[in-house]
């Protein structure tokens, strides 16, 4: 039977082979027998779907925040700190700027044609191991950075406020590296009282030193240039008006406890760093989940959805909202300013540990922020060429600083806090800021804006004007890992505690550059 099925296949086949209108045409392609007369098929299609739009990464939107106060940028000048990377300040005002953070409640655009300063600093990345350099973003380290930064920071806000009785408000804007440089600038200003508390506001976002989650606050302080600070003080920048904002997933500031919860902890570190980099253009979109506040400042924790979820529609693969809740519910989200809990029972970060641990041993752990480390702090703008004017003698201003800013100074100065053998002037090609001038002239050359110490005016300070206790140089550089989050009392914190090393001018004869003459600021 078999046999005879076999056969019957094989000259069926062979019958159509030879069938009219099929071998005789020598068409071979066309369709055979009794199917020549079908049409030929067509080029195959998919019907067209159309994806939801919560299934992809929203579009940006130019919409003020609920979140922000109403009256936050009245009569307001942005001092705008870019974060890593962000050289030229283009993705911080496309985080802010551009999605109308600045806007009036009513939708008037900011005017950032005249009251928007970009502060020009290193925004490097790097550390150094056994003495060595390790530049992975720039040409310093985030501890030096931040350091830098926040001496321009301070000089942009002192040259854009205006009489105290203008109303006149000094928004300072900082995000992920900026953040800590936004706020050391503020609590350096609440020290010094050049400008009253209630014309400065901060917007930190992403910052670094969150409570709880800030990476500052999670990662150890060991390696050197990449020092951490711990949580902030909130009563350290007095009346000044905080609002520091958080995504739910951002690995700067909303980081798991891996001694609590190391699985969930790794599990969102990737999509955390693309949250991170990707997504503060979207803030004015997301939900708010969470607010509080602690003296003068408000936090405010928002969600995006599951981390992974926002970095796959980020990366153009749309996903529906349900993967977002399926898998935050397998594996829970860390929320932003939360402590991790096991049993119920608290679990310090390991930064925390670290502190116990140091303390115990009779340790400091190496700080470098101002309110951590003030006299790291000291020998880091004491040594600066750029004009800052945060350091006061006894705890009095001086007001000739207030007249002059330059947050972008040709020579870019940098200190390293940790190691005594940085040179304090050093510009950005590495050659030394007191052998650089506009036209290449030596100091008795200077012409035209380069003018000569003698003839310094309109806010340029004489060599007499400086306090012998402020004239520091290289060597009397404090080391940075003599401050403590443990040896740090509530006295530390005001404004009596100033010494009379900590000077308006802080620069000698030979370190000054001509481009500190150059008035204005980094304006777009």
């Amino acid at each position: 039977m078999r046999r005879i099925l076999l056969s019957f296949s094989v000259f069926l086949t062979i019958g159509l082979f030879f069938a009219p209108g099929s071998a005789s045409s020598a068409t071979l392609g066309r369709p055979l027998g009794p199917l020549a007369s079908l049409p030929a098929p067509g080029p195959l299609t998919l019907p067209e779907i159309e994806v939801p739009a919560s299934w992809q990464q929203p579009e940006q939107i130019r919409q003020r925040p609920a979140w922000l106060p109403a009256n936050f940028a009245d009569n307001a000048t942005v001092i705008l700190v870019p974060g890593t990377d962000d050289f030229d300040g283009a993705d911080q005002y496309g985080r802010t700027v551009a999605i109308g953070m600045y806007d009036t409640p009513e939708g008037g655009h900011f005017d950032e044609t005249r009251h928007l300063v970009i502060v020009n600093y290193p925004a490097a990345f790097g550390f150094t191991v056994l003495g060595y350099p390790v530049y992975l973003v720039g040409d310093s380290t985030y501890n030096d950075s931040v350091n830098d930064g926040t001496i321009k920071t301070i000089d942009a806000a002192l040259a854009a406020h205006g009489p105290s009785d203008s109303g006149q408000k000094i928004i300072l804007n900082g995000y992920s590296q900026s953040g800590p440089v936004a706020w050391n600038a503020a609590y350096l200003l609440h020290q010094s009282g050049q400008i009253p508390d209630s014309d400065i506001v901060v917007l930190l976002g992403t910052d670094t030193r969150f409570p709880n989650t800030g990476a500052e606050v999670v990662v150890p302080s060991f390696i050197p240039g990449l020092y951490t600070n711990g949580p902030r003080d909130e009563s350290a920048t007095g009346d000044i008006e905080v609002i520091s904002y958080c995504v739910r997933g951002d690995s700067g500031c909303g980081l798991g406890n891996p001694l609590a919860h190391p699985f969930e902890t790794a599990f969102y570190l990737l999509p955390g760093f693309y949250i991170h980099g990707a997504n503060g253009n979207y803030v004015n979109q997301y939900t708010v989940i969470k607010t509080w506040k602690v003296d003068n400042t408000t936090y405010v924790v928002l969600d995006g959805g599951n981390p992974w979820g926002m970095m796959l529609r980020g990366m153009g693969i749309p996903v529906p909202p349900e993967f977002d809740a399926v898998l935050s519910a397998l594996v829970p989200v860390p929320v932003p300013g939360e402590a991790a809990t096991v049993a119920g029972q608290p679990v310090p970060t390991p930064r925390e540990l670290q502190v116990l641990i140091y303390n115990a041993l009779g340790l400091t752990v190496p700080t470098t922020d101002p309110d951590q480390n003030p006299d790291a702090w000291q020998a880091v703008s004491t040594s600066s060429t750029a004009r800052t004017a945060a350091t006061v003698t006894d705890g009095q201003s001086d007001d000739s600083d207030a007249a002059e800013t330059t947050p972008e100074p040709a020579a870019e100065t940098t200190q390293s806090v940790e190691s005594p053998d940085t040179t304090a002037n050093t510009t950005d090609d590495g050659t030394d800021a007191a052998d650089k001038t506009d036209g290449d002239k030596a100091d008795g050359d200077k012409t035209d804006g380069d003018k000569s110490d003698g003839d310094k005016t309109d806010g340029d300070k004489a060599d007499s004007d400086k306090a012998d206790s402020g004239d520091k140089t290289d060597g009397d550089k404090a080391d940075s890992g003599d401050k403590t989050d443990s040896d740090k009392t509530d006295g530390d914190k005001t404004d009596g505690d100033k010494t009379e090393s900590t000077t308006d001018s802080h620069e000698n004869d030979g370190d000054h550059d001509s481009n500190d003459d150059a008035s204005g600021g980094d304006t777009e």
